[in-house]
């Protein structure tokens, strides 16, 4: 059985296997025929293979963060600067443990960035050329396979050491990538000299968060396009939202799922937060939010939220990934025979198309203003990078694309666009209008709607904050640098 490559062009990812590509979207990979076990879905030579074609440069472009400038992204590398040739070496070495703790001292969240990571890394890479330069998220995965199996067998594994039992605290709402990142980030400082001395007994890192598995986005926002079948179990990213808690509870993070917190409950006591639990008050050193960004950008559309076709992208996709899993006895819905009308060229708009034809969607139209991207492009810029996959994913799944066009109207089961010569065209019997035009951050005013805005103590990071949200290594990247401005204010209120 033939398997069709989707995305990051790596023909093992992605469980849609069928003989015939014009069929593919409507054809879901047989559970029967899914690996068996975390071992068998390690492809050693294609992890191999990505890191013999690295370059061994000497100012790796790959290893740092790029920067916005004039709102657009500059050739750039990885957000979390994780020393990606030094990976690669370890690898051609054969030595893997090597490589996976060369991972982990930037990022322990291997499953989920080697699974949907948008390889910034490609863009900084010393090639000068996007579509060749290495993969990196192909190693990573396979690292992070390695990881578990090390969990589950009790290997050691280099992890921050926990705080002591009655160590100050630090909240941090949200347990998304961002949340998730801020904790370690915070558990990773407990071994500098500096720290220890003003808190000899450590931090205790603590997340709250309002689902009952850590994730977020990562839990229901990554699509099983991304990730690769393994019959392990049937609802993977369960298993994966388990198996890094474990994780980062063995480094003293500690979990408060299935918890709302409001305004009500917290007051600053005396320069630190104190929360009201109910059953019991804790008092925190200080509070990081990490709650982001999912309110959609509707500007310049002629629609709203009230609009009858309107369907959020994120509501749009959730069932899809849930019923696939069977998680929460979630079934997927039937789009068979329906119309669906997309608008916005970004990855959440890629997702949204193709899990649309694989729920059977008759016919998924994707309305883009930008031009299509020439093959001569260079992806240097993130949205350019979505649109080229935009336009692979079209030709593999019969999506239609409509470069150059933006929405005029939605009426009751009917939407007009108009392309740039002035032509319109007229899209009928249409089910859902899903606009995926980016999200807005909320900034201070989520942080007051939340918890009230407490000086000094209060700080916010992720999506929430970082301009609009680009991908799952942005939230990340933003999350490990932001919390260096926690540490130091620890560090200065510290007696």
């Amino acid at each position: 059985m033939q398997t069709i490559p989707i995305f990051h062009d790596r023909p093992n990812h992605g469980p849609f296997n069928t003989t015939d590509p014009k069929a593919m979207a409507n054809v879901w990979t047989p559970y029967e025929q899914y690996p068996s076990s975390w071992e068998e879905a390690i492809n050693i030579k294609e992890m191999l293979d990505e890191a013999i074609g690295c370059l061994r440069c000497g100012m790796p472009g790959c290893s740092q963060p790029g920067v916005f400038t004039d709102k657009l992204w500059q050739p750039a590398g990885c957000e979390l600067g994780r020393p990606i040739p030094v990976i690669h070496e370890h690898i051609r070495a054969g030595r893997y443990d090597d490589a996976l703790f060369a991972e982990l001292e930037n990022n322990p969240f291997l499953y989920w960035l080697g699974a949907a990571c948008e390889a910034l890394c490609k863009l900084g890479c010393n090639t000068n050329d996007p579509h060749s330069a290495i993969r990196h998220p192909t190693v990573e995965f396979a690292l992070s396979l390695l990881l578990k199996l090390k969990l589950e067998r009790g290997d050691y594994i280099p992890l921050p050491l926990p705080a002591e039992k009655d160590a100050p605290k630090v909240a941090i709402v949200g347990a998304g990538l961002a949340g998730l990142t801020a904790a370690w980030e915070i558990a990773k400082a407990q071994g500098l000299e500096s720290f220890r001395e003003k808190f000899p007994l450590g931090i205790q890192p603590v997340v709250f968060d309002s689902q009952p598995l850590i994730g977020g986005m990562c839990l229901d926002g990554i699509p099983p396009m991304h990730i690769p079948p393994i019959k392990e179990t049937n609802q993977r990213p369960v298993s994966a939202s388990v198996f890094t808690q474990k994780l980062l509870e063995k480094s003293g993070i500690q979990f408060q799922p299935e918890t709302w917190l409001d305004k009500s409950m917290a007051t600053n006591s005396g320069g630190k937060l104190e929360l009201n639990l109910g059953d019991k008050t804790e008092t925190y050193e200080a509070v990081v939010m990490a709650i982001g960004a999912r309110k959609l950008k509707m500007t310049g559309l002629n629609m709203d939220e009230n609009c009858p076709l309107f369907m959020n992208p994120l509501d749009f996709l959730k069932p899809g990934i849930y019923g696939f899993y069977g998680i929460q006895g979630t079934e997927m819905p039937d789009l068979k025979g329906k119309k669906i009308v997309i608008i916005g060229a970004g990855y959440t708009a890629r997702d949204c198309a193709s899990m649309a034809r694989r729920l059977g969607a008759e016919e998924v139209h994707v309305i883009i203003r930008k031009p299509e991207p020439g093959e001569e492009n260079q992806l240097w810029l993130v949205s350019a990078d979505a649109r080229h996959e935009m336009a692979r994913l079209a030709k593999a799944e019969g999506i239609t694309l409509h470069w150059e066009h933006e929405l005029v109207s939605v009426e009751v089961s009917s939407v007009l666009i108009k392309g740039n010569s002035g032509s319109i065209i007229e899209l009928t019997d249409i089910t859902y209008v899903i606009p995926s035009l980016g999200f807005n951050t909320q900034g201070e005013s989520a942080i007051e709607d939340t918890l009230g805005f407490l000086p000094d103590i209060s700080f916010a990071t992720g999506d929430m904050v970082d301009g609009n949200p680009q991908t799952l290594v942005n939230a990340a990247g933003h999350a490990k640098r932001g919390t260096k401005g926690v540490i130091e204010q620890l560090l200065s209120q510290a007696i």
